[in-house]
């Protein structure tokens, strides 16, 4: 027992880690990340622009980061201080750089983008206007520089830029080059501000992201344990009651093998258009069309006081997928039991009452079936059904999750992916530890269980 749960606290940090690194990745490494960073910089004026600017980097606490991880792998022809180029404009600029292919003049060239912006910054007098710097800024090709030169006059002040245009490949450039990014990485700073909250994470609404997860998860929670613990018990309930009916167990089994089919969004879809249209009387009267405002509760009470005949259908809607998988995880369990065990009327035969052999046994043994489960129950609990919440409009997690991802709100997504991991591998262990509690292996070595 012991052995396997120190083995499991133990893969805890490692894959929790691991996921944060790759979810970084995803976002900081692959393209696109330019396309929303860098749209708003395309109209107003010069102070409009240079607020923009300043209120990107502002924004975002990561800015002054040098690489995603500790230790760098980057492209030999990138400049050793392309981290001086703001985040939002780093996709644009190494794509230059790849086709330039000299790190010394691109290392050049960004000391005197560097020299400008901090111009800009100032107030200061410089050879660019803040149209023009965005301008060059945003250029990924010397095609699209060239066609920037209207931005600059040719003068000994910005030489550099010419000598971007004018560069022939260095041949000696390295294939790749390895950096000690220190703890100057993203990597770093976000375990910093997940661990002791410095810097602080802020969703692209600009509200701290724990205050909207402590706002949301509220939603989520009131909706789905009610879901979760009434479906347990019907089905529990139900499997236990009928074990010594097969054929009717196989008739339910059968149906609910058609509704397990049925995409969730369908289903949804459905019972949102009937159930709260008022177009069937009494029936579409019971559920009130949805209607949710995030910001005016406080607790799961304000939550029930005053949304909870709203919530009602998507309490059933989310408690049907948990239902329908722990009905098939019972019906397992009664074959498995037929198949190795003597049969329900020889157990009877020998003096083992039915009461006896429904609650000592059996019930003991779907517990264990329930609860090897309990570890993606906990997620979904957690997550909600996204599917439900976008239905609904449920101002839940699953909701913030879709939301924070197609937004590109990268501390959102990245706060939510280490949360969820994090109680799905609670979850694992708090399983392994109730199993091995309740049903020691000397039980299972007499075959008691």
């Amino acid at each position: 027992m012991w052995r396997r749960l120190i083995y499991r606290i133990l893969l805890v940090l490692p894959i929790t880690l691991s996921i944060l690194l790759v979810s970084l990745f995803l976002f900081y490494q692959l393209p696109g990340l330019h396309v929303l960073d860098t749209r708003e910089f395309q109209v107003g004026s010069d102070r409009e622009l240079i607020l923009n600017l300043r209120s990107q980097q502002e924004r975002n606490p990561f800015a002054d980061t040098r690489g995603l991880f500790y230790v760098g792998i980057s492209p030999g022809y990138l400049p050793s201080n392309i981290y001086d180029i703001p985040m939002m404009f780093r996709s644009h600029f190494k794509s230059l750089c790849r086709e330039v292919d000299n790190p010394e003049v691109m290392e050049g060239y960004v000391i005197w983008l560097e020299k400008q912006l901090q111009n800009l910054n100032s107030n200061q007098p410089g050879d660019l206007t803040v149209r023009q710097m965005v301008g060059l800024l945003r250029c990924s090709t010397k095609e699209e520089l060239t066609t920037a030169k209207e931005f600059v006059d040719k003068n000994n002040s910005n030489a550099v830029f010419y000598n971007v245009l004018e560069a022939n490949p260095d041949g000696n450039t390295p294939l790749v080059k390895l950096t000690w990014n220190g703890k100057q990485n993203i990597f770093h700073r976000y375990l910093e501000a997940m661990i002791i909250g410095e810097p602080a994470l802020i969703a692209s609404s600009g509200e701290l992201v724990r205050h909207k997860f402590n706002r949301t998860i509220l939603w989520t929670i009131a909706y789905t344990i009610p879901g979760l613990v009434v479906g347990w018990f019907l089905v529990f309930g139900f499997v236990l009651w009928f074990y010594d009916r097969p054929r009717w167990l196989d008739i339910v089994d059968r149906t609910t093998l058609f509704w397990y089919a049925v995409p969730t969004f369908v289903v949804a879809t459905v019972a949102l258009i009937s159930l709260t249209s008022h177009r069937y009387g009494i029936i579409s009267r019971t559920f009130p069309f949805p209607v949710f405002s995030e910001f005016d509760v406080r607790s799961l009470w304000d939550i029930y006081r005053h949304y909870g005949t709203h919530l009602i259908l998507p309490m059933v809607l989310f408690g049907l997928s948990p239902m329908l998988l722990l009905y098939r995880i019972f019906i397992e369990k009664l074959q498995e039991i037929r198949s190795v065990q003597p049969s329900f009327r020889y157990l009877l035969h020998i003096g083992l009452s039915s009461r006896d052999f429904r609650w000592g046994y059996l019930s003991k043994y779907l517990g264990v079936a329930s609860l090897a489960v309990l570890s993606n129950l906990v997620v979904s609990l957690l997550g909600g059904s996204l599917i439900i919440e976008w239905v609904f409009n449920v101002p839940g997690l699953g909701r913030y999750f879709y939301t924070s991802v197609v937004n590109y709100d990268v501390p959102s997504t990245i706060f939510l992916i280490v949360v969820f991991t994090l109680f799905q591998q609670l979850g694992h262990i708090l399983a392994d530890s109730l199993i091995s509690y309740y049903y020691p292996s000397s039980q299972r070595s007499a075959g008691l269980i």
